[in-house]
């Protein structure tokens, strides 16, 4: 999922400096699962906006803020509330924000920080484990990402600080690498052959994918 946190308030309140009027968006996915734009941080965020003087015209949650069908369809289904309010403030990840800016056509901000993808460890507690490099080498490093988990990014084995199977940089944790060695031990994966360098061109953003499905 996608892993984001709260901007400071007085951050969101600075950017929303001089206008009156807000639409509020949450989304039904990832920032609900982190607890940052779901139905009670809409809810949360529509009371402080009022506190502070502002009028909430329109206070929805997406069930994907990213999806741009979904809100395009809230956006013709509101078109009354959007057009009385000032500006957008959405509470999802730099996706989401985006694309309900390019549906909306108006001042959007954001009031989270898109922190990375990750795994959900438990309830609130996420662990960063893909850096969605578009070149996925998984298969050969028994299912961990050492572009991610390895906190120098290494592509070839692990760094001279490491000791005693701990990380230089975070030694409470394991080496990424150690991990890769003990779990690919004995097969052909990525320990038995040097990694060139990414092939960057190959990735240029903005990236586009089609799933074939038309959607």
């Amino acid at each position: 999922m996608i892993v984001t946190s709260k901007k400071p308030i007085a951050e969101i309140l600075s950017s929303l400096a001089d206008r009156s009027s807000v639409a509020l968006i949450g989304c039904g996915s990832c920032a609900t699962v982190a607890r940052t734009g779901g139905v009670e941080q809409v809810e949360v965020m529509a009371a402080i906006l009022r506190e502070h003087g502002m009028s909430v015209a329109h206070a929805t949650v997406l069930e994907t803020a990213c999806h741009r069908r979904l809100a395009e369809r809230d956006y013709r289904a509101n078109l009354e509330a959007f057009a009385d309010a000032d500006v957008v403030l959405v509470l999802a990840c730099g996706s989401g924000v985006q694309n309900i800016a390019e549906v909306v056509g108006r001042p959007t901000v954001p009031g989270l920080n898109t922190e990375f993808i990750g795994r959900t460890e438990k309830a609130g507690l996420f662990t960063e484990w893909c850096s969605a490099c578009g070149e996925c080498v998984l298969a050969e490093t028994g299912g961990i990402c050492p572009r991610t988990r390895c906190a120098k990014g290494l592509l070839n084995g692990p760094c001279g600080g490491m000791f005693d199977g701990r990380c230089e940089v975070h030694p409470d944790e394991p080496c990424a690498w150690v991990l890769i060695y003990e779990r690919t031990r004995g097969s052909n994966g990525i320990m038995t052959r040097i990694m060139p360098p990414r092939a960057h061109a190959e990735n240029a953003r903005p990236r586009r994918r089609s799933s074939g499905t038309g959607e």
